[in-house]
Parts: structure tokens; C-alpha cells; sequence
């Protein structure tokens, strides 16, 4: 009776063992279940970071030729100011020499009506003297 007593002790420990691994199987497995998919979440996570990484540096390159094209295109205006910068002292100085020019052409104009006017002078001077002396001649042939 002691050893069946006894069979069935170690029957039921042995039951009891076996409920105590097979808990302790499903518990490893559950782990193992959540384990992986924190893996993968991590490889998913990882993978992520990576194509961040990626696009950060397209990023960065894609900024590098923008502050160059932003360099050429600062050069052109500048260059474009300075140009604009010279060509307005050009037109100042010719629009100043336009200026000067117009008033020596006004003060030719005045002097050319001057020239006119004495023109207009003697030539009535000389109609004058040529009356005089159509009125002298007559004279003078009789004094012959």
C-alpha cells in the first residue's frame, strides 16, 4: 500500500512536472512568438531608419547643388548690377553730353540769326549804296 501510496505521489508530481513544462513551454513560445515580432519591428524600424538615413543624404546633396545654383545665380546678379550699374554712368554722361550738345546748338542757332540778320543788313546796305550810286552816276556822267 506504501508503494502504491508512493507510485501515485510520484504519479501525481510527475503530472504536476509535466503541467509545470508544458506552462513553461507555452510561456518560452509566447516569448519566442513576441520576440520575432519585435524583431521584426526592429528590422521594419531599422529598415526605416535607413531609408531616412538614404534620403537624408539625397537631401543634403540636393541642398549642396541648390546653395551652388544660389552662388551662380548671387555672381550673375551681381554681375548683372555692376553691368546695369555701368551702362546707367553711360547713359548719365551722354545724356549730360546731349545736353551740352543741345545748347551749343541753341547758341549756333542764335548766332546763325545773328549772321542772318547782318546778312540782311548789308545787303540792304548795299541796296542803299547801290541807290546811292545809280543816283552819283548820273552826276558823274554829266560832270564828263
Amino acid at each position: 500500500a506504501d508503494s502504491e501510496a508512493a507510485t501515485k505521489s510520484c504519479h501525481n508530481t510527475k503530472s504536476e512536472l509535466n503541467g509545470v513544462i508544458q506552462t513553461l513551454r507555452d510561456k518560452i513560445d509566447a516569448l519566442e512568438n513576441e520576440l520575432q515580432k519585435e524583431a521584426k519591428q526592429h528590422a521594419h524600424v531599422q529598415g526605416t531608419l535607413d531609408q531616412v538615413k538614404i534620403k537624408n543624404e539625397d537631401l543634403k546633396l540636393e541642398i549642396t547643388k541648390l546653395l551652388k545654383k544660389l552662388r551662380e545665380l548671387q555672381q550673375q546678379y551681381d554681375s548683372q548690377v555692376h553691368e546695369w550699374s555701368e551702362r546707367k554712368y553711360t547713359i548719365d554722361g551722354l545724356e549730360q553730353e546731349n545736353a551740352d550738345l543741345a545748347a551749343q546748338l541753341e547758341k549756333l542757332r542764335r548766332e546763325l540769326a545773328n549772321l542772318r540778320n547782318d546778312f540782311d543788313n548789308i545787303g540792304t546796305e548795299k541796296r542803299d549804296l547801290q541807290t546811292e550810286l545809280n543816283q552819283i552816276r548820273p552826276r558823274v556822267d554829266d560832270l564828263e
